[in-house]
């Protein structure tokens, strides 16, 4: 059991299992080990191997279970086999890869696996047209927040203006 607790949270489900997200289209791009499907009074259940992750969970119409110990590619929402051989370098967005790892710049946004574009505003991150126009919107809406924190010159002004003056000293002798 320790060393399920060592292992690094899923990047799809921060750990939990199920994944939280809005939509499948805020999901991350998230690859995982199909574990052995389990089947009880018609409910179909699979996870990931590694990770817990719940890559299937079915009633009635029973989908088939994914083959036990491919790797899973999930993206917006739908899953596929990612095509992987023993000893080969796992591919990223895999629940298995350490903390540390940097993932290989796949050329897709970090943040909904679409196309990413050319931009230098935000070094470091890979951003699709509409996260990248997100990202400038919320560094306006901060920017703007910072000025709307302190008083502006024409409030201190007034406040100067409206406060009494000092008495002058004046020598009554």
């Amino acid at each position: 059991m320790e060393a399920y607790a060592a292992l690094p949270p899923c990047k799809a489900c921060e750990g939990g299992g199920q994944d939280t997200h809005g939509t499948v289209f805020e999901a991350p791009l998230a690859v995982h080990f199909a574990g052995p499907p389990v089947e009880i009074a018609g409910r179909r259940r699979q996870l990931c191997m590694w990770c817990g992750h719940v890559l299937l969970d079915s009633s009635g119409a029973i989908a088939p279970p994914w083959p036990t110990g491919v790797l899973v590619r999930i993206e917006d929402g739908m899953g596929s086999i990612e095509p992987h051989e023993p000893g080969e370098e796992l591919p990223p967005g895999c629940c298995a890869l350490p903390d540390d790892h940097e993932p290989a710049d796949d050329g897709l946004c970090e943040r909904c696996s679409g196309l990413a574009v050319e931009q230098l505003s935000f070094p470091g991150q890979r951003l699709c047209q509409q996260h990248l126009n997100q990202a400038f919107a919320d560094e306006a809406a901060a920017e703007d927040q910072a000025e709307d924190d302190g008083p502006d010159e024409a409030q201190e002004t007034r406040a100067a203006a409206d406060w009494p003056a000092e008495p002058e000293e004046t020598d009554h002798a």
